[in-house]
């Protein structure tokens, strides 16, 4: 009901501040998460040249004041919360810096917002819950995070399936880009292996730690 309720408003109201429209369902006071720190410190490490946007520089102000060298960058890498929204699928997000009301923006990245962007990216990933998460249409296939952003032009995407772990996400997202360049999707099933054989410690064993990430797209850039 709060669904539909919500889909009427913005069919109603489609210029309203989509912060009204999430306040609905999700609080709007979203919890920091200390693992996303420690994954872009390890990034950053293992690739001294990228660039970093962190805390309030993570912005769709910023994001999309940047729309036009994005498909300069070969990886995209996103640590935050993501919202997976099946039922409505365009409402489905990446949760990017809150802002003032009176910013024009309001801080949640959609899929019709991310289908706009013109990527070139090798690889993008999504370390944020259930952005694997979608709908299936027919005629159109998937609908949700991970189809917007190969439809955008990624070439690859990582995404989650369900609720991760902050803790292990940090390790899996540090040893993705320490140990691999280039070879993602490839390490990505190697780290799994990893965590299954108790590299990583007994506690991590569990499925829930590793395997809800998977990888979607073609495995090499014609």
């Amino acid at each position: 009901q709060q669904l539909l309720a919500l889909k009427r408003e913005i069919w109603k109201r489609p210029e309203a501040p989509m912060r009204e429209m999430y306040g609905a369902l999700y609080s709007p006071q979203w919890v920091a998460l200390p693992g996303a720190a420690r994954e872009v410190t390890t990034i950053q490490q293992a690739i001294p040249d990228s660039t970093v946007w962190v805390a309030e520089q993570a912005s769709e102000t910023q994001l999309k004041a940047e729309a036009a060298t994005l498909g300069d960058y070969r990886v995209l890498h996103f640590a935050t919360h993501g919202i997976a929204v099946p039922e409505i699928p365009e409402l489905s997000a990446l949760v990017l810096a809150q802002q003032p009301d009176s910013t024009p923006e309001d801080g949640y990245l959609r899929v019709p917002e991310i289908t706009d962007l013109k990527l070139q990216a090798d690889f993008v990933n999504l370390s944020a819950c259930e952005t694997g998460l979608g709908k299936i249409f027919r005629g159109e296939g998937m609908v949700g995070l991970s189809q917007a952003f190969l439809a955008a032009g990624a070439n690859q995407i990582s995404v989650a399936l369900w609720q991760i772990n902050d803790d292990s996400s940090a390790q899996i997202m540090g040893k993705l880009y320490q140990e691999a360049p280039g070879h993602y999707a490839h390490h990505l099933q190697t780290l799994k292996r990893q965590f299954i054989t108790g590299a990583f410690g007994d506690k991590y064993r569990h499925p829930y730690y590793w395997s809800p990430f998977v990888v979607y797209g073609r495995l090499d850039r014609p």
